[in-house]
């Protein structure tokens, strides 16, 4: 299937430059999905647009709601192809590489996060750790952590990705990785066949190229985007309405992300009005003019595909125009979290986002199955004590825990990496998860939330609210 005609396409080509600190940014939203500060407002008045739509929840059609033909798994295993030599493992320890975040770096950007401290992490992980030791350890084994920090924006020296992958892999020879790994979690995956457990999500080739060893809490890119259009056509978002997209011409996270949510749309007989694709290196220049060709054609639906910069700056100068679109978000570019949003005016109010994140219900400060972890945390740690209420990294960090923990003791005493991802694709629903929708993992299928959570931003208190209940999308 071809994309949009050449007449809807907006986009102009040139050498992406000056472009690494912004993906490396955008990477970390996309990854932590949690509440971010960021003093970036907009230069419309403060009383610019008005609410849309009703404010009850967000009705879906009543079962499956995938209907786009795209499944989100193979059905088939290839772990088979995996190595059944492991290293890190002995009779009595399993060497695990544990990364953690270090934000320090981008702090002056305001995107250092209360909670995220790398000592408060390295806590949390070890109290997880210890009590597992204690109880006996996994199959008998104990779990000995070899940690290392991950600067957001480094692009060489110890804290890069590429030196994480080769200290973790080569010189300690751990078994597996996990923790905040982004790209040190890709390479270790792909070039030394390591298990690899995290939230952050890769492109669907990262997976099928792993066999399997690649496990994230999140579904791969390009399926989060198909999930996102697939229920924003259930929802009745897009019927009746003229849909433009903004996203980043990248080559790779944003673009075909993107694409995917575009050739959903059109599958289900929905195309783009306009399809935006920012040149990375003239994004800034390149906004206005997307704008007006969005307004010429009468978009009056603007779905935000990009990283969280461009879609800003495209909503402060939309409503400098007097342009105020309904905006649809999602976990692309962390646009349905809250915090990214706080500053971007009015015209945003109203906005419906579909996120992966558990969101919490009934005035509670956050779920069931985060209290759990928190609690834990709090009797087994003498570190920081977080605030009821605040967003933290402790439920992330609990949850891929449970899921490394998981997978390895159901490999069995024959622990290496085949029988890992094979005890991985056997699991299926993990009940009491925190930080993530429920999901599965299965043959094939390593990308495990299968549920969105659809919610409503107010301009009013400056964040969302859950606006429905999960919906199913696999």
């Amino acid at each position: 299937m071809t994309g949009p005609s050449n007449d809807k396409h907006f986009h102009v080509m040139a050498p992406a430059r000056a472009y690494g600190v912004l993906v490396a940014v955008s990477g970390l939203l996309l990854a932590i999905g949690l509440v971010l500060p960021l003093a970036l407002a907009s230069s419309a008045p403060a009383d610019a647009g008005a609410r849309r739509g009703d404010t009850g929840p967000i009705e879906i059609d009543s079962g499956s709601t995938r209907t786009d033909g795209a499944p989100a798994s193979t059905g088939t295993s290839t772990a088979g192809r995996i190595t059944d030599v492991a290293q890190g493992v002995t009779g009595t320890t399993i060497k695990v590489g544990v990364v953690l975040l270090d934000l320090s770096s981008v702090a002056s950007l305001g995107l250092g996060l209360p909670n995220y401290e790398v000592e408060l992490q390295q806590a949390a992980f070890d109290s997880l750790f210890d009590a597992i030791n204690a109880g006996g350890g996994i199959n008998g084994r104990t779990i000995e952590p070899i940690y290392v920090s991950r600067d957001t924006i480094a692009t060489t020296g110890p804290h890069s990705d590429k030196a994480i992958c080769t200290r973790l892999a080569k010189d300690e020879r751990v078994f597996a990785v996990i923790g905040f790994t982004y790209e040190a979690g890709t390479c270790a995956a792909l070039q030394y066949q390591l298990p690899v457990v995290t939230r952050y999500p890769a492109l669907e080739h990262v997976y099928r190229d792993s066999h399997g060893l690649l496990a994230t809490l999140d579904p791969p890119l390009e399926q989060l985007q198909r999930n996102w259009a697939n229920v924003l056509v259930k929802a009745g978002f897009v019927k009746g309405r003229k849909v433009g997209m903004l996203t980043v011409a990248d080559g790779s996270t944003y673009q075909l992300s993107g694409k995917a949510a575009a050739d959903t749309l059109e599958r289900l007989g929905y195309p783009l009005t306009v399809m935006g694709e920012l040149d990375p290196a003239n994004s800034v220049s390149e906004i206005p003019a997307l704008i007006q060709k969005m307004k010429s054609a009468g978009v009056d639906s603007v779905m935000l595909a990009s990283d969280f910069a461009n879609a800003l700056r495209f909503i402060a100068l939309a409503e400098a125009q007097r342009y105020r679109p309904q905006y649809l978000t999602s976990d692309l570019g962390s646009l349905a979290s809250n915090g990214v949003l706080a500053n971007a005016g009015q015209s945003l109010d109203g906005v419906i986002g579909f996120t992966n994140n558990a969101w919490p219900r009934g005035g509670a400060p956050t779920t069931p199955e985060n209290q759990a972890c928190l609690d834990n945390y709090h009797k087994t740690t003498t570190t920081k004590k977080i605030p009821p209420g605040e967003q933290s990294a402790v439920p992330l960090i609990c949850a891929i825990t449970q899921v490394f923990v998981r997978a390895a003791t159901d490999a069995g005493t024959d622990l290496n990496p085949r029988s890992f991802v094979q005890a991985l694709e056997r699991i299926g629903t993990i009940d009491g998860l925190p930080a993530v929708l429920r999901g599965t993992f299965a043959p094939g299928k390593t990308g495990y939330s299968d549920q969105l959570q659809p919610v409503r931003w107010s301009s009013a208190t400056k964040s969302y609210s859950a606006a429905g209940s999960p919906v199913d999308v696999r």
